[in-house]
């Protein structure tokens, strides 16, 4: 039994000493501290945010900044126009950025590619992607547009989903489903154009994605 204290007292030390190693090496982290969207390098206003943009650091929560993103919540950010400087290792939340459509200029409104109208597109096209519209031969050049929607039948937005590799359009893998009507961003008087071309004259459009 005279031997039992100090077995006691070494055995509690050596607890103590592991322990404090724990909490040094991980249990701050996983108590203290948690996952937040940072800006990777300094972001300027008016760039459209991308996964390139962002990464993943350990915060400790008594910093965080009100609406703070793990990388979940990202998603809601993605491809959305930054409305200011972000320098970086700033933490980012929605009031820093704003949707593209809510960019319109004068005059410009959200309008339907009808289905029927569409001869060629990629499965890879998502809202704020730039599109140059041709006739079915790709002889005839139309305009250029943004891409306001890519949506479903059930008129469910197209994302790309986490599986997916990277931002890149030869990166956009795997999606929420199948595009089946495109919405774009232009003037009444471009999309009439359009409408014309389509509906009286019976042409179909070539939709080309350029590269983001």
């Amino acid at each position: 039994m005279r031997f039992l204290k100090p077995l006691v007292g070494i055995v509690l030390i050596v607890v103590s000493v592991f322990g404090l190693i724990w909490w040094e090496k991980e249990g701050r982290q996983e108590l203290l501290m948690v996952d937040v969207v940072v800006a990777k390098d300094s972001i300027e206003k008016g760039e459209t945010l991308s996964r390139k943009h962002v990464q993943v650091v350990k915060i400790m929560k008594e910093n965080l900044i009100d609406g703070a993103l793990d990388m979940q919540g990202w998603e809601k950010l993605k491809g959305k126009v930054v409305k200011q400087h972000i320098p970086k290792n700033a933490q980012l939340n929605e009031d820093m950025v704003i949707a593209k459509e809510e960019l319109l200029k004068e005059n410009q409104s959200i309008f339907v590619l009808q289905p029927h109208w569409i001869y060629s597109r990629s499965s890879s096209l998502r809202k704020g992607d730039v599109i140059d519209i041709y006739n079915s031969n790709g002889d005839i050049y139309l305009g250029t547009y943004t891409v306001a929607y890519a949506k479903d039948e059930g008129e469910q937005e197209i994302i790309t989903t986490e599986e997916s590799s990277g931002d890149g359009v030869l990166e956009r893998e795997f999606s929420t489903g199948v595009i089946y009507q495109v919405e774009i961003i232009a003037q009444l008087e471009e999309y009439e154009k359009l409408k014309v071309l389509a509906e009286e004259q019976g042409m179909s459009f070539l939709l080309v994605q350029k590269g983001v």
